[in-house]
């Protein structure tokens, strides 16, 4: 199992398939390139007691599910350490956009817990990326609106695909609902250009998760 930061940049979709990323703390409010510190929550680096668990559930119903290490994902306000990354920022009640530089080898945005996250590819090569939320005056998500305000997009990624599914079956329970979430990345190949995924996890008491699915965007 990989679990070297450095196949993040030369094989990304390996290395998101067997370790999985948490974005955690103050996130920057304008879109544009920062540095982010990426730290092995799982590995032999991080005291026994403090470090973060997760089973990846395999596809096959006869294999058991296995452990993979987490990353958690913080930006480093001081600029001097870590990734640069190209970050998308989320604000309640509204649409953030931006469109993906060449400069930047990464894409992040806050992590999914209810909001929709968009692509536009345009044939000029342009990729517009966008995070929105939207709630109804009872405090529920209000579909038509995102669907109205994301009807840009190539595709979508909303919460019926992260928090009302598992790997197309049903969660009909809306306490596990509550639990699940994703996180988003994109990758930027000096040759193939950006690759966009989705981390499809259940937080289970805050360090501990269960990781779902890879899915691309």
């Amino acid at each position: 199992m990989a679990h070297d930061l450095g196949e993040l940049f030369t094989a990304p979709r390996d290395f998101l398939k067997m370790n999985l990323l948490v974005m955690r703390g103050v996130l920057p409010t304008a879109r544009g390139i920062y540095n982010f510190k990426i730290t092995d929550m799982s590995g032999t680096d991080t005291p026994a007691q403090e470090r973060w668990l997760c089973s990846r559930k395999s596809k096959h119903w006869w294999k058991r599910d296995y452990a993979i290490h987490v990353w958690e994902v913080r930006w480093d306000q001081t600029g001097s350490r870590g990734s640069a990354a190209y970050h998308l920022p989320y604000e309640p009640g509204t649409l953030r956009r931006g469109t993906l530089p060449s400069t930047a080898p990464l894409m992040l945005t806050a992590e999914m817990t209810g909001c929709t996250f968009g692509v536009a590819r345009f044939g000029n090569g342009q990729i517009d990326v966008c995070h929105a939320n939207y709630q109804t005056e009872e405090g529920h998500i209000d579909v038509d609106r995102l669907s109205r305000e994301t009807a840009f997009c190539t595709s979508r990624f909303d919460d019926r695909r992260y928090r009302q599914q598992i790997r197309g079956r049903a969660v009909a329970d809306i306490g596990r609902q509550a639990g699940l979430g994703a996180t988003i990345i994109g990758t930027n190949h000096p040759r193939q250009g950006w690759k966009l995924y989705a981390q499809q996890w259940e937080n289970l008491n805050g360090t501990d998760f269960s990781y779902h699915d890879l899915i691309d965007l």
